[in-house]
This record gives structure tokens, C-alpha cells and sequence, in this order.
């Protein structure tokens, strides 16, 4: 049967999440992504295709930080 890979992390803060895909492990240029929230769970979704099969991947998380009162985006890896 056909697998159909999903991609999703638990960020419940986050504004916006993106999905970075690497051909290889050391970086380079990436394939962006756009998750979709599920606001019920916090949880951010990618539904893709059989090309993320052996790729690497970061997430672009965007929150806001109270600390500097502004909104900021890291890259994480999990």
C-alpha cells in the first residue's frame, strides 16, 4: 500500500511553523514548507510525498518572546 509521510511537532505557542527540508545532513539550501496548526492539539503538520523519504529537516518555529516583547524564529531540529 501506498505510505503518504506526515511530518509534525507539538508547538502549541508558535504563530507560524515551517518545515525545512536538507538533502543532506551538513545543511545547504533547503525546501520550505508551510505546516498547518491544529489549534485543538498545538500540534503543526506537513503531509508530503514519497521525496522526503531519506532527506533531513529543521523547523523554522515562530514565537512571541515576552522577554523582548517582539516576535522571533528559530531553527530547531526537534
Amino acid at each position: 500500500s501506498l505510505q503518504i509521510p506526515t511530518v509534525t511537532v507539538w508547538a502549541p505557542t508558535a504563530t507560524n511553523v515551517t518545515l525545512n527540508v536538507y538533502d543532506n545532513p551538513t545543511g545547504g539550501s533547503a525546501t520550505t514548507h508551510a505546516m498547518t496548526e491544529d489549534p485543538a492539539t498545538g500540534g503543526w503538520s506537513y503531509v508530503g510525498d514519497s521525496g522526503l523519504k531519506g532527506k533531513y529537516y529543521t523547523f523554522s518555529v515562530s514565537v512571541y518572546a515576552h522577554s523582548i516583547a517582539d516576535f522571533v524564529t528559530n531553527e530547531v531540529s526537534e
